[in-house]
């Protein structure tokens, strides 16, 4: 397993220096419609948000990048974070622009293995955290 997560760090590093300053994709936002409902929201209820690639719109691979963040797991921690980084809790900051201009691995670089996927990226606003090594698909009622 730590050689797995090596390898994609090392992957991700390389495509920085790589893709760095190369022709960049486009990416809108959206804000999830009836989040609440749908348990889609920040840490202040605000509803959670992404950005979706304008290229590629009949590419059926995708590639989803997901914000880190780091979490908090006391409220002495999520209200010095709050105060420092109020972009991890809520959607409603400036910080969140209409367009992003990807770069790195959203870039449409020939040498960028997923220049012809649909990009989307994920900002993070929950202070939560998720892991796991599942490889077989898990059956849910919930849908998006």
């Amino acid at each position: 397993m730590v050689r797995r997560i090596c390898c994609v760090a090392l992957f991700y590093s390389l495509c920085s220096v790589v893709f760095v300053a190369k022709a960049e994709v486009t990416l809108r936002r959206y804000h999830v419609e009836n989040a609440v409902q749908r348990s889609a929201v920040c840490n202040d209820h605000s509803p959670a948000l992404f950005y979706l690639s304008e290229s590629n719109r009949l590419s059926t691979r995708w590639m989803v990048f997901l914000e880190g963040g780091g979490l908090c797991t006391s409220r002495a921690e999520c209200v010095a974070r709050f105060a420092q980084q109020r972009y991890h809790f809520s959607s409603n900051v400036d910080q969140y622009a209409q367009t992003l201009q990807g770069r790195d691995v959203f870039s449409d670089s020939p040498s960028n293995p997923f220049r012809s996927f649909r990009h989307v990226m994920i900002p993070y606003c929950t202070s939560d955290l998720f892991l796991g090594r599942n490889t077989q698909p898990l059956k849910s009622n919930h849908s998006l």
